[in-house]
């Protein structure tokens, strides 16, 4: 039987678990402190959690993962200790590959010289709230997104990224068709997706058994903003290639 302090079943894993987590947690304990001190305190805290190595070891993978996406291209980097602090903390809670893959790109599009730049809050807000399964619909629909930039300056997606029922099953990974519904639904609700009507014109969840081609789903602004953010990029046209 799971012992009560063993809230996630951690023992398992044993001794080489801890050895491999505490020597990894020295290294990025170290590099954090170099661009955060507060997060690097909130990560060793963690020190003394009683779920320290299965959360340790997410937030080492996480930032291990943001490495490869820094670019230096100025002396010295920082994070707003607010941004950073958020990151970590949530990030801690996430073993999904692809989630703390946005993680860390969120972390590396953070940086600035002065460590004063909290604009990410907003996507930090925006991913700690979407499911597994509503970032691999997100993040494939803006991988096949041809972003149009009009003549202020904003960005926006004409067409449809469309795929048919059996597609977005192997996409999301999801084949509940009521799940998806709601995964959808929330999407939209969170404006990342403002046309995420699937056949109905209510934007809910319609199949035509007849036709499951006709399934049409189209990232918003902030969905694209966000894909470039969690991609480690600053600026939007560092992601794509923006038409006029």
């Amino acid at each position: 039987m799971t012992e009560i302090n063993d809230v996630f079943g951690i023992k398992p894993y044993g001794e080489a678990l801890k050895i491999t987590v505490e020597k990894s947690a020295d290294g990025i304990g170290k590099f954090l402190s170099t661009i955060c001190l507060p997060a690097a305190a909130e990560f060793g805290l963690l020190l003394q959690d009683n779920v320290r190595y299965w959360r340790l070891n997410n937030i080492i993978r996480m930032v291990s993962k943001s490495q490869n996406k820094f670019v230096f291209d100025k002396d010295k980097l920082e994070l707003n200790p607010r941004i950073g602090v958020e990151i970590i903390e949530n990030s801690s809670w996430q073993e999904d590959d692809l989630i703390l893959e946005m993680w860390a790109g969120l972390l590396a599009s953070s940086l600035d010289e002065n460590g004063k730049d909290d604009s990410n809050l907003i996507f930090i807000n925006l991913l700690k709230s979407l499911t597994g399964v509503q970032c691999r619909i997100l993040n494939f629909i803006c991988q096949q997104a041809k972003p149009i930039l009009d003549r202020n300056g904003l960005i926006y997606v004409k067409e449809n990224c469309d795929m048919n029922l059996e597609e977005l099953f192997e996409i999301s990974g999801c084949k509940d068709i009521g799940r998806l519904d709601r995964e959808i639904d929330h999407l939209r609700a969170l404006e990342l997706l403002p046309n995420a009507g699937i056949l109905s014109s209510g934007g809910g969840f319609s199949v035509d058994q007849e036709d499951l081609s006709r399934i049409g789903l189209q990232p918003s602004s902030l969905a694209l903003h966000m894909y470039s953010k969690v991609n480690g990029h600053s600026k939007v046209e560092d992601c794509y290639e923006l038409k006029k």
